[in-house]
C-alpha cells in the first residue's frame, strides 16, 4: 500500500507544487496534477484580504433602531446602509446645535459627522437616503414659507433706510454753515440704523451638488451650520479638486466645519470669517468613487478621509424580495421626532453644551486605553491609525446625538449629561465602524488586476472541479470586464493565489483552459 501523502511544504515542494524560490511568485502549476477529487494537488487558495463582518449593533435608540429595520425590509437594503443614513438624518437636523465637554481640555464643539454610504448603482441609496431625509427638506420648505412674508417686509424696510440714507447724503453734501452739521447728524443716524436693521434668514441649510465657495458663502448665512445631502458622488469629486486649475483638493473650509474651528476667506472681491461653524455630510457614492480617493492623497494627508464614517454596503442585488411597507404608525413617530429635531435646532440660539456623567467617561476612557496599542507599530490598525485616533471623537459625537434624539423624544428638551447606556450605545458602534473603515481602506489600497479577481471568485466559486475554456470564462463574464486580456489578467492574478490552474488547450485555441480549484469558496 502507497503510503497517504500529506500537505507539509516540504512535501508539496518535492512534489513540484511549490516554487523553489519564494521571489519567483506564487505560481504552483504542475501539468502533470491533474486529479482535483477533494482537493487532491491543491494548496488552500491566499484569499484576498478578508474581514470577519460585523453587524450593525441595535444599540441606536429604539425609534431609530425600529426605522432601519422598516426600511430594509421595503426598499431591501442590508442595516448597515439604513442605520447610518438615519443616523445621518439627525446629525443634519442637530449637528449644528450641540457641543461636548469632555473634560480634560478635550471639546467636542459641534456634533458633525462626515457619513459617506458606499454601495452599487443598483443598491437603492436614493431611495433610502429620500426616506431618511424626507421629513428635513419638508421642514425646510415650511420654514422658508413661514419666514417669506416676514423677510420681505424686512427687505421693503431696508431699501426704505438705504433711500433714507441717500436723501441724507444728498443734503449733507449741499449743506453749508450751521445747516451742515444739522445734516451730518441726521445722515450718521440714517446710517447707523441701516446697519443696524438686520434681516432674518431664511432657512435653508441641506444642500445637494455645491461647490466649496458656495458652501462657504451659504454658511455665513445660515447661522454657521449646514448639512450636505446626496445619493450621488458629486460633492467628493468637487472636493478631490473638480474645479481647481491645478487638481488641488479644496477640502479645508470642510475639515472647519467638521471640527467648528473659524475660517477665514479673504479673496479680494470676497471675505467670509466663520467663528464656528458647522458642516455636516451624508452622501452616497459607488466603490470606485472611494477607490479613486486614493489617487489624491491629499484627502488623507489633510484629514478629510481619516475624519469620514465610510460604509461599505453588501449588495443584495439578486437576493432582493419584493419588500414589505413601512408600518404608516412607525414612520409617522420617526417623522414627528425628526422635525422636532429640526425645529428645536433653529429655536435654539446658542448651542448646547453637553457633558459625560462619571461613568460615560470611564467607559470611554477604557475605550481609549484599549484602543491605542492597536495604532502603534505592528499594531493591528497600523495601516489606518490616522482614522482611528479620531474614532474616540466619533463616537462622543455619536453619544451625543443619541443623547439629544433620546431626551427630545421622551420630554421635547435636552438635559446636559450624556448617560452611561447612551454611551455605551455609541461605543457598540465601534467594531462595527473600524470593520467598514477596514473595508474602505481595502478599496483604496487595492490594485486594478485584484479587483477584476475578485469579480470572478463568485461565478467560478458554483464551478468548482471543472475545468473551463478562456473563451467559456470570457462569454459569462463579458459585461464585468471590457476585454479578454482583462479578464486573462485577473485570472493570472486568482492563479497566483492558488483559485485556478493554467492547463493546456486541447484545440489550437492561443489562450489555455483553466482547472478550478475544488477548494474555492464564494466568501474569498
Amino acid at each position: 500500500a502507497s503510503e497517504p501523502q500529506t500537505s507539509d511544504d516540504n512535501d508539496l515542494l518535492a512534489r513540484g507544487l511549490l516554487p523553489v524560490d519564494p521571489e519567483e511568485g506564487c505560481r504552483t502549476i504542475d501539468p502533470k496534477a491533474t486529479s482535483i477529487k477533494d482537493g487532491e494537488g491543491w494548496q488552500e487558495p491566499l484569499p484576498f484580504t478578508h474581514h470577519e463582518h460585523v453587524e450593525c449593533p441595535l444599540s441606536m435608540p429604539s425609534i431609530l433602531n425600529a426605522m432601519a429595520n422598516g426600511v430594509c425590509e421595503q426598499v431591501q437594503v442590508n442595516k448597515s446602509m439604513s442605520a447610518m443614513s438615519i443616523i445621518g438624518a439627525f446629525v443634519i437636523a442637530l449637528a449644528g446645535k450641540i457641543s461636548i465637554d469632555i473634560g480634560r481640555g478635550w471639546r467636542e464643539r459641534n456634533c458633525a459627522q462626515f457619513i459617506i454610504v458606499s454601495a452599487e448603482s443598483s443598491d437603492r441609496k436614493s431611495a433610502v437616503f429620500s426616506i431618511a431625509t424626507e421629513r428635513i427638506r419638508e421642514v425646510e420648505r415650511s420654514l422658508m414659507e413661514e419666514m417669506e412674508p416676514r423677510v420681505n417686509r424686512q427687505l421693503q424696510e431696508k431699501k426704505a433706510l438705504e433711500e433714507r440714507v441717500r436723501y441724507c447724503r444728498g443734503i449733507y453734501a449741499k449743506a453749508s454753515g450751521k445747516e451742515r452739521e444739522k445734516a451730518k447728524r441726521s445722515f450718521d443716524e440714517a446710517q447707523e440704523k441701516h446697519e443696524e436693521y438686520l434681516i432674518d434668514v431664511i432657512p435653508q441649510f441641506v444642500f445637494g451638488d455645491i461647490t466649496t465657495e458656495r458652501a462657504t458663502t451659504k454658511t455665513c448665512q445660515q447661522l454657521e451650520r449646514i448639512a450636505i445631502c446626496s445619493a450621488e458622488s458629486t460633492t467628493i469629486t468637487n472636493i478631490s479638486g473638480r474645479y481647481s486649475k491645478d487638481g488641488s483638493v479644496n477640502v479645508d473650509f470642510y475639515l472647519s466645519g467638521h471640527q467648528g474651528e473659524p475660517f477665514l476667506v479673504d479673496r479680494g472681491d470676497r471675505s467670509e470669517a466663520l467663528k464656528s461653524p458647522s458642516v455636516s455630510m451624508l452622501l452616497g457614492t459607488q466603490p470606485i468613487v472611494i477607490k479613486r480617493m486614493a489617487k489624491k492623497p491629499e484627502l488623507r494627508e489633510k484629514g478629510f478621509i481619516p475624519r469620514a464614517l465610510i460604509i461599505v454596503h453588501r449588495s443584495k442585488t439578486g437576493k432582493r424580495s419584493l419588500g414589505k411597507a413601512i408600518n404608516k404608525d412607525l414612520k409617522d413617530t420617526y417623522n414627528q421626532l425628526l422635525e422636532r429635531c429640526v425645529r428645536w435646532r433653529f429655536d435654539l440660539e446658542e448651542r448646547l453644551q453637553l457633558r459625560l456623567s462619571s461613568r460615560s467617561l470611564g467607559l470611554l476612557d477604557i475605550f481609549r486605553l484599549k484602543l491605542e496599542p492597536k495604532l502603534g507599530k505592528d499594531g493591528e490598525f497600523e495601516n489606518m491609525r490616522d482614522w482611528c485616533g479620531k474614532l474616540p471623537g466619533a463616537i462622543v459625537r455619536l453619544a451625543g446625538l443619541f443623547h439629544a434624539v433620546h431626551d427630545l423624544e421622551e420630554y421635547e428638551q435636552v438635559t446636559e449629561e450624556i448617560t452611561e447606556e447612551e454611551m455605551q450605545a455609541a461605543l457598540d458602534f465601534a467594531p462595527f465602524l473600524i470593520y467598514h473603515a477596514k473595508q474602505a481602506f481595502d478599496l483604496m489600497e487595492q490594485s486594478g488586476d485584484e479587483s477584476d479577481a475578485k469579480k470572478l471568485i463568485p461565478w467560478l466559486s458554483r464551478r468548482s472541479g471543472r475545468t473551463l475554456t478562456t473563451r467559456e470564462i470570457w462569454k459569462a463574464n463579458n459585461k464585468r470586464f471590457s476585454s479578454a486580456g482583462q479578464v486573462m489578467k485577473a485570472l493570472r492574478e486568482l492563479e497566483n493565489r492558488y483559485y485556478v490552474r493554467e492547463t493546456p488547450s486541447k484545440t489550437r485555441s492561443p489562450h489555455p483552459n483553466w482547472s478550478v480549484s475544488p477548494l474555492i469558496r464564494p466568501n474569498d
